[in-house]
């Protein structure tokens, strides 16, 4: 039996998400702790706001990567068909650890949407969020869409029901707030008020 991308042995480097239970997690950097927060929606069904406000109160982050952290889980949030779009083009794999999912979600968002975070600090900073035995497997699917110049796949053609009402399907339904962006990238930082994280 293949086992699932990301499944861990004994021997698998530990990983943020692995730490997520109450008192053992404390993120540390702006992209472990935006995991923590999208695994906590995907799992509990939580708005992202709420989850979002809780763990960036416990977090210790400055307040460059608190803003960070709010810019990649609601892009990630807002674009998570489009990321998922992409991935499938990427890769067949469908046994995908959650962990790994959201981690591919992370650093294709700020490679296809983040033009002032550097590829290979998102590329790098993603892999460190992943176990060892999945590292290579993210690396991988990241760099092979560098390799595509970033091509985003047309979504297929809607039918009505698509249309009816429903201007972008991949939007989370708490209202996006306007955020001030200062974004981490390991050399250097950015400024810039983003009025919709998922457009800017």
């Amino acid at each position: 039996r293949r086992a699932p991308i990301g499944e861990r042995t004994a021997a698998s480097e530990t990983s943020p998400s692995d730490m997520s239970a109450p008192g053992k997690y404390r993120p540390v950097t702006a992209r472990s702790c935006a995991m923590e927060v999208l695994l906590r929606c995907e799992r509990s069904g939580q708005y992202s706001n709420i989850a979002l406000d809780a763990a960036l109160e416990r977090s210790g982050l400055s307040a460059e990567d608190r803003a960070l952290t709010a810019r990649l889980v609601y892009g990630v949030t807002e674009r998570r068909i489009t990321l998922d779009r992409i991935l499938s083009s990427l890769s067949d794999r469908e046994d995908l650890e959650p962990e790994v999912r959201t981690a591919l979600r992370l650093g294709l968002y700020q490679l296809a949407y983040l033009d002032r975070i550097p590829d290979h600090a998102a590329v790098d900073e993603s892999v460190r969020l992943v176990s060892r035995r999945a590292s290579g497997f993210v690396n991988a699917v990241l760099r092979q869409f560098l390799r595509t110049g970033k091509l985003i796949p047309l979504p297929p053609e809607p039918d009505a029901a698509d249309l009816a009402g429903q201007a972008d399907p991949g939007t989370d339904p708490v209202a996006i707030p306007a955020i001030s962006v200062s974004g981490y990238s390991g050399s250097g930082s950015f400024s810039a008020v983003c009025p919709d994280p998922a457009h800017c």
